[in-house]
This record gives structure tokens, sequence and C-alpha cells, in this order.
């Protein structure tokens, strides 16, 4: 079950190029202002609303994109529907260039903290009740890595936290 993105239409891409989006906007320390007056909406204006996610959602011919994005697209031109805009300080509201990095899906999922039925306390570490000790292993690219087995749960961890920081510079792009 994968994640559904919404349809690359001729009309999206034509609001999401460089050069009509630099028309409409003017970019200013990770902000985004309207250069013209629409209506409604005042040249000078900031453009958008605060979502309840914590990012900015920009409303542009009638697709709600979000400000990250459309400031990647003004700096760097175009990009696909299944790359995703991620903010290096995981501040969401804080959409600076400098801030701001394409990741595809996988390397999103990444950043995800524990899940809720983590029972060892550490991501990538589980308790191997047959051996009787812990075992760390590392998802990359969808693929399981075994990274062996270790008497404590800590020592499960920092090898999963090695393999993750190896892993970090392994981008897909």
């Amino acid at each position: 079950m994968g994640r559904k993105y919404p349809k690359v239409t001729a009309k999206l891409r034509e609001v999401l190029d460089q050069e009509y989006l630099k028309k409409w906007f003017v970019y200013r320390g990770g902000k985004l202002y309207w250069a013209l007056s629409k209506r409604g909406v005042n040249a000078g204006g900031e453009a958008g609303n605060l979502s309840v996610w914590g990012n900015w959602k920009v409303m542009v011919c009638g697709h709600t994109i979000s400000r990250g994005r459309i400031v990647w697209v003004m700096h760097h031109g175009w990009i696909p529907s299944n790359v995703f805009i991620a903010h290096m300080n995981n501040n969401n509201a804080d959409d600076r260039i400098e801030n701001l990095k394409l990741m595809s899906g996988f390397e999103l999922s990444w950043g995800k903290g524990l899940n809720k039925l983590n029972r060892s306390g550490y991501k990538g570490v589980s308790y191997s009740k047959r051996k009787k000790k812990y075992k760390a292993a590392i998802r990359i690219y969808g693929k399981d890595h075994y990274l062996g087995l270790f008497k404590t749960a800590k020592e499960a961890s920092e090898a999963y936290e090695a393999a993750r920081r190896n892993r970090d510079n392994l981008s897909v792009f």
C-alpha cells in the first residue's frame, strides 16, 4: 500500500513553473510575498496560511502547494511530485532555501521515531526470546539489513546508530 501522489497535470506543471512562480511571488528570508495583487490578496502581503501540521500552504490557481516546494522550485526548478521537500532543522515552518533539501519517500521515513509497538526503547532493536539477546537491524531503500545479536539493548542501539550514520551518506539525490 503506497502513498498516493497528486496527478501531475499540465496545469499543475504550468503552475509549478519557475518563471510563473517568480512572476507571482517574491522570496525574502524564507517567506513568500505576493508580487502581484489578485482577488482578496494585495501585493506585498505574505502568501499562504499555516496548516495544522505546522507547515505553510499556498493556494496557487486552485492547487494547494507547500511553501517549501514553491521556494525550492523558484531557486532550483521543477521537481517530480513523488519527491519530497524536507526541512533540515525539522521546523516545517522554516522555509529558508538553505534549510530545504530533496528526499525520496524512503529517506523521509528514516527520520521517523519509535514505532508504538517497540518494547526495547531503541529504534532498530528488538529482543530475541529464542536466543535471549537483542537483535539490531536497519532497513535501507526497502531492504532489511541484519546487524547482529548483542547482550544489551544499548549495544544493539549503538550498532544501529553506526549503520544509520553510514546510511545517511547514501542519498538518492
